[in-house]
């Protein structure tokens, strides 16, 4: 009772009980009044409040109350909804206040974001995200109950997480409303446009095209690739079938530095409605610096000739051979095969190379010291004997660095075999590895290959020898290495440009592609000379748009480099400069670009089966905004009614409390005002 064991009670009483006998048995034994009755009941009541009080100066109070379940109605409130949607979602809302009455209703709007009508934001529109709205009801249910979850929607989601496999409440029914129309409408668009982010003068780069129609069996599509507004290339498709898709490359040679703009665009075909999708833009940095290679060998072995091969013809590096005895020219990545590390100064070597930030790709073989090799590059390894065996590459099908073609696949599994170490490593931190072993045609888990970051460098390291049987049964196969040129040229592109030399002065952004509606975030970082950020010195960023015009930004100072917001910008390219006099005026450049096309306007077509699923696996239902009646019938079968009886415990102190505050002093007093009345106080 009230936080009180029970024995305490039986103890107050029988330390009250005590006092007061003994301090009024004498006086009631020889008087019979009976004001000292009272005297001896406020003593006593004064004494065990007391006690009880000594034993919990907090009191607690217990409290039931019943809870109604709530029901959360989230609204699409994307761009891709119609005036019309939006009116079938008021009136499919009115039907659930009838239903369900307003008192119980809780109604949010969601586009990337959930919030409600007040604070909806703009920007939020231009995406949509489901999973969102999963999250923000599992953060609701655990506050109170919920009689269920009604999703209007048409379906179109383009940000987050896949909804059928994002978290959401246990056990609580979602009934979706299927907004917009499902049928599929004649559209052809360019889905995607992938090509490098920077580029060198002289060479030539593919820029990789994906085009889809939909309901236009048997017409030719022009496709046309803009340079800077002028046009360089054009080809035709002829699509094939009401959906069709096809990969188109093209081949794109920069002439002069700076930021270069392509776009894509797909002709309109006579009765499409979305014509934002039919074209794409993409932005490329021109360089006219090309990386360095070293390819430092410890002994002549065929798979140097193979790399330096496969690196001349495409001219975007500058490789140089050079055995481990001379001395090596500074360079962005470093090629070590056939190394021992069994000299003291190959093991300065390459901590040199690791603490200039270098890329460093190692091909182990059977005169590689293990054990020396580990205490630089961070490797574990457990094996006191290593041995050695013949095992077949294998492509691992989730590394994240590039996605191969099936055809590209299926080469990978021709490669003839390479003499493999038979080592335990224990794997770095965030490790990637592209290549598995592949023993008696059985795949398994030891990597081949893997590259990781080791403080300001990038590692990779190859565990074997004998690549240039690849590239011999590449160019047998197929006429030319369509293969193994490629990975090599790709993965050296990959460590060089994931760990260049840290600048004293650094403008970091998160990608280099803006949609118009977004914040552009950039961070200005500054270092010291022994490589340590320093949010300390004073720096200041400029951005200049294309036609000329230069404007400060103000700089937010924070931890890991000042930041800055960039929003209410039109389309187009800029620059951002960075400066800081104090680490004698070095400066520091950027190229972002800013264009107008919104993910929500690449596909204006209503998607139903993801609503369907989530729905279909919370137990819930799907309707169509235009079918009152089996929502009606939804909400009457799915929602959960039963209230909740939730208990709560309050805790305060005693003298919050006015009667435990007052009640034992006025027992205290009540008592000698007696004793004063009878004259024995």
């Amino acid at each position: 009772m009230m936080g009180i064991p029970v024995w305490a009670w039986f103890f107050s009483l029988v330390i009250s009980c005590l006092y007061v006998g003994f301090l009024y048995y004498p006086i009631l034994r020889s008087n019979a009044k009976r004001l000292w009755f009272l005297a001896a009941i406020f003593r006593f009541l004064a004494v065990f409040f007391l006690v009880l009080v000594l034993f919990n100066p907090f009191w607690k109070s217990i409290i039931h109350r019943i809870e109604k379940p709530v029901l959360l109605v989230y609204s699409d409130a994307s761009s891709s909804i119609t005036d019309y949607d939006k009116l079938q979602s008021k009136s499919v809302l009115k039907r659930i206040k009838d239903i369900v009455g307003e008192k119980n209703l809780r109604i949010y709007l969601f586009g990337k974001d959930v919030s409600t009508a007040d604070s909806l934001v703009s920007s939020s529109t231009m995406n949509t995200d489901i999973s969102a709205v999963l999250k923000h009801a599992e953060s609701i249910a655990t506050q109170g109950p919920l009689s269920g979850i009604v999703i209007m929607s048409d379906g179109i989601v383009n940000s987050g997480t896949d909804p059928e496999f994002a978290i959401r409440p246990p056990q609580i029914p979602i009934i979706s409303v299927g907004l917009g129309d499902p049928t599929p409408q004649k559209d052809v668009q360019v889905s995607s446009f992938l090509c490098n982010t920077e580029a060198y003068i002289g060479n030539t780069f593919v820029a990789e095209a994906l085009v889809k129609s939909r309901l236009v069996n048997g017409k030719t599509l022009q496709l046309r690739l803009f340079q800077n507004a002028v046009l360089i290339s054009s080809k035709q498709w002829v699509s094939t079938g009401d959906q069709d898709w096809k990969r188109i490359e093209f081949d794109i040679k920069p002439s002069k530095p700076g930021l270069m703009k392509l776009s894509l665009e797909i002709a309109v075909v006579e009765g499409e409605k979305n014509i934002a999708n039919n074209t794409l833009h993409r932005f490329v940095k021109i360089s006219d610096q090309r990386k360095r290679v070293q390819i430092v060998y410890g002994s002549p072995h065929p798979d140097v000739a193979a790399i330096r091969r496969a690196l001349e013809p495409n001219g975007q590096f500058i490789c140089e051979v050079n055995p481990n005895s001379a001395n090596a020219l500074d360079a962005d990545v470093y090629i070590l095969h056939g190394w021992s590390f069994a000299e003291s100064s190959d093991l300065q070597k390459l901590k040199h190379w690791i603490n200039e930030g270098k890329a460093i790709w190692i091909f182990a073989t059977q005169k590689t010291q293990w054990t020396a090799l580990s205490s630089i590059a961070n490797l574990g390894v457990s094996n006191r004997r290593i041995s050695y065996q013949e095992v077949q590459p294998c492509w691992n099908t989730h590394y994240m660095g590039w996605e191969l073609t099936d055809q590209e696949k299926k080469i990978w599994q021709t490669f003839p075999p390479v003499l493999s170490p038979l080592v335990k490593i224990s794997l770095p931190v965030a490790a990637e590895f592209p290549l598995k072993q592949k023993w008696s045609g059985i795949e398994t888990q030891f990597p081949l290959m893997l590259h990781w970051n080791n403080n300001d460098a990038t590692l990779a390291l190859f565990l074997g020898e004998g690549i240039w049987r690849w590239r011999i049964q590449d160019k047998k196969n197929n006429g030319k290495s369509i293969v193994f040129d490629p990975w090599i040229r790709r993965m050296l592109t990959l460590l060089a440009a994931g760990n260049a030399a840290r600048k004293n002065l650094e403008i970091q952004l998160p990608k280099d592609q803006f949609d118009l509606r977004e914040i552009v975030t950039a961070r200005v970082i500054c270092r010291d000379r022994a490589g340590i950020v320093d949010d300390k010195i004073h720096r200041n960023l400029r951005m200049r748009s294309n036609d000329g015009r230069v404007r400060e930004i103000p700089l937010q100072q924070s931890l890991g480099g000042w930041k800055a917001s960039i929003g209410q910008i039109a389309a187009g390219e800029y620059n951002l400069i960075a400066s800081a006099s104090v680490l004698g005026n070095s400066k520091s450049e950027a190229q972002f670009s800013v264009v107008d096309q919104p993910l929500e306007t690449m596909d204006l077509q209503a998607n139903h089966h993801s609503l369907q699923s989530i729905s279909e696996k919370s137990n819930g239902g799907f309707a169509l905004a235009k079918n009152p009646a089996m929502i009606d019938t939804l909400l009457k079968e799915k929602l959960r009614t039963q209230s909740l009886m939730r208990m709560d415990i309050q805790t305060r102190h005693w003298y919050d409390s006015i009667v435990w505050f007052l009640g034992i002093p006025l027992l205290f007093a009540g008592e000698w005002f007696i004793r004063r009345y009878l004259g024995k106080w």
